[in-house]
């Protein structure tokens, strides 16, 4: 079974949170963090504040 997650982070530099959807949110944050996302690259550090395991991505 695929664990889905939708999960809150937020950008200590910028003050604004991002919403987004994985199925490995750890590793998400990791991603952002190292700037390998395209709207989170230049808004770094970011923290997740919120993340929430579901059943389904539906």
């Amino acid at each position: 079974m695929t664990n889905h997650c939708v999960y809150i982070i937020y950008s200590t530099s910028h003050d604004i949170y991002y919403k987004g959807y994985s199925t490995d949110y750890i590793m998400r944050l990791e991603q952002h963090n190292q700037g390998k996302t395209t709207y989170t690259k230049n808004k770094r550090p970011w923290k997740l504040v919120y993340a929430e395991k579901l059943e389904s991505k539906k």
